[in-house]
Order: structure tokens, then C-alpha cells, then sequence
């Protein structure tokens, strides 16, 4: 490349709001569906062997900065089996961008793979109803977590670094591949929804993340509240007003918990939506109304949704439908993925 289309590319680059990874500077790119290896420093436990899986589109060029979707599987789950399950890899295939399926930890007893978004105690008190008993079922400790105890604790995931292993990956793959840093989205569900709006909450802004994209999932009690800080994301949030294990509100909630949470039917307490979004509202700034935002699968199983604008260009759009803990539409698996990416394109 000479300095004439150097000079050219940054233009070009700067006019459109890209901001490209270093990866751009390898010149080439690669049709690519691999799973990647790496050890991870954890800094909470040493070393730790990890991986992700990433489909690279098929025309792309080496200078051609690409938008990213970190897609995060739910509890019990794994990258190669939220693959075929989300809808993200058929649609990237069809609109062209990077989808990267992080692998959680496992380290339990029963090979269970989570993201580690809460503890039993956290800023607003218990978690859960810390009498397992009461509830009939014992907690999944995890290895890594050497002071959960299965009869009092709401320790249901892993104890890694599950914010610093997402940011490994993210510079992982920026160094790897052509990546817009100003196109960075983290799609979750049930417990990966969890962990997205955990990212939002503790880590410092945000990852740098365009867009969180939680599905099913809702925060533990004191594990969601918005930073005392500019918000520079948007939020798109789907979830079926049915949901049992994650409630959306009180319909299938099994009582009211501490601070107006919804308690799940295994006890947790979880952040009611209305309430959780309303925080994250106020504190974007977002106008007090939302308006009607028309999807093509508007009516069915009820399934609409709704975008409030907000401070700085950024927006919270939320869609639900009468479905249960699921992406919406249940059986229509490109759904969710379909509708998030419009939305998120045009919110870097």
C-alpha cells in the first residue's frame, strides 16, 4: 500500500466514524470459522487455559474495519453449542461482520459453563435466599470459588475474571483481524444477558462497548445499577414476559424480594426489567416517553417493541413478547439477532 492510499483509507475511515483495530495494519483477511486457544492470566487465579470460537466474514478485505458481536451462551451452555443456537452465526453469514463465541468456565461439579456476574453477598445484600434447603435444591459450587458452600450460598457460577477474559478477547481479535473498536456489541442470554448488563455495570466504560444486547436476563440485586458516570452504549433488550427463571416482572415471579426484586422459582432475587431499565434510563438521560418501534414479527406470541432516545445519540430500545426463557419467537431462532442488528449498526 502506498502513501497515497494510506492517505486515502484514514480519510475514508474518518469521514464513515471508523476506528480500526490493529489488525488492519496485516493487510489480509480470511474466510475463517475457527476456534482459538489461549491462555488467559487470570488476575484473580493465575493462568488459565480458555477459548473462543469466531467466524470471520467471506468478503472482507485486510483495510475494511468490520462491526463484532461478542455472543455469550447461558448457564450450563458453551461457545460450540450457542453457536447453532442464537441466531448470530446465519445472520452475520448473510449481512457480513464478525461474530466471536466466548467459551465460560465449567468448574463445577456437573461441567456447568457460566459467566461470573454476581456473589452470594453482593452491594445490596444476599443474592438469593441463602437457606438452599427452604428451596429444595443445593447451590452448583464451582471450583473456584473456595467459600461458596452448596446449602448457603447464591455462588451458582464461576469465581474467574470473566470482564478481564472479555477484554483479552477483544484485543485478541482486533490484533488478530480488521475490527471498528466504534462497533464493539456483547449479546447475552439467561446467564450471559446477566453477565451484559454486569459489563455495563462494573466495568470501566463499559469495555468501550457500542451496544449490550441481554436477552432473558436480568441482574441479581445489586449487581446492575448503572455507574456514576457518562453511559456511551445503547441498550437493546429482549425478554418474554412468561420467563419463570428470570422474571420479567410479577406474573411468574414467585414473590416480591428486598428492594422490589422479582424472586425466581429456585429463589434468586433478580432486578424487576421495569425497574432495572428505568435506572439505566435515568442515568442516559433518555426522554421520559418511548415510542413504537415496528419490527417485521410485530403481533406474533404479542412480540413488540419499544426505543426511548437518550443523551449523546444513545438509545435503550426493549421488545418483549408472551414467550418464555428463550430468544424471542421461540422456534425462529434469527429473530433477536436480526432485530439487534439493525439496531446496533446504527448505534456506534
Amino acid at each position: 500500500m502506498n502513501l497515497q492510499q494510506v492517505v486515502v483509507l484514514i480519510t475514508f475511515n474518518c469521514v464513515l466514524g471508523l476506528r480500526p483495530s490493529p489488525g488492519c495494519n496485516n493487510g489480509h483477511y480470511k474466510d475463517t470459522y475457527e476456534t482459538v486457544y489461549l491462555t488467559y492470566e487470570d488476575k484473580l487465579l493465575g493462568p488459565v487455559d480458555r477459548k473462543y470460537n469466531i467466524q470471520v466474514p467471506k468478503f472482507s478485505q485486510g483495510s475494511d474495519p468490520q462491526l463484532m458481536v461478542l455472543d455469550l451462551h447461558g448457564w450450563t451452555g458453551s461457545a460450540d453449542n450457542q453457536v447453532h443456537e442464537s441466531g448470530w452465526r446465519h445472520v452475520a453469514q448473510t449481512e457480513q461482520f464478525v461474530v466471536v463465541w466466548p467459551d465460560g468456565m465449567g468448574d463445577s461439579p456437573n461441567n456447568m459453563g457460566s459467566w461470573n456476574c454476581s456473589m452470594t453477598t453482593g452491594p445490596l445484600g444476599p443474592t438469593c435466599d441463602t437457606d438452599r434447603a427452604a428451596w429444595g435444591q443445593a447451590t452448583e459450587c464451582y471450583y473456584s470459588c473456595p467459600l461458596c458452600d452448596e446449602m448457603t450460598s447464591c455462588d451458582w457460577t464461576s469465581c474467574y475474571d470473566d470482564i478481564g477474559f472479555i477484554e483479552y478477547v477483544i484485543a485478541h481479535v482486533g490484533d488478530s483481524y480488521c475490527i471498528d473498536l466504534d462497533q464493539l456489541h456483547l449479546s447475552g442470554i439467561s446467564n450471559g444477558g446477566m453477565f451484559a448488563y454486569f459489563v455495563a455495570a462494573m466495568a470501566t466504560d463499559a469495555m468501550g462497548l457500542a451496544t449490550i444486547n441481554p436477552v432473558a436476563g436480568s441482574s441479581l440485586i445489586g449487581f446492575g445499577t448503572p455507574p456514576d458516570a457518562q453511559i456511551n452504549f445503547s441498550i437493546v433488550d429482549f425478554h418474554g414476559t412468561l420467563d419463570d427463571t428470570i422474571p420479567y416482572d410479577d406474573r411468574t415471579s414467585v414473590g416480591n424480594g428486598p428492594y422490589d426484586t422479582v424472586i425466581s422459582y429456585d429463589g434468586y432475587y433478580y432486578e424487576r426489567k421495569e425497574l432495572l431499565l428505568a435506572n439505566w434510563a435515568k442515568q442516559m438521560e433518555c426522554e421520559d416517553t418511548e415510542e413504537n418501534y415496528p419490527t417485521f414479527y410485530d403481533g406474533q406470541d404479542d412480540f413488540q417493541c419499544w426505543q426511548r432516545h437518550c443523551k449523546n445519540g444513545k438509545d435503550i430500545l426493549r421488545c418483549i413478547g408472551s414467550y418464555g426463557h428463550d430468544y424471542a419467537l421461540p422456534g425462529h431462532s434469527t429473530v433477536a439477532a436480526e432485530i439487534a442488528y439493525e439496531f446496533m449498526k446504527s448505534h456506534p
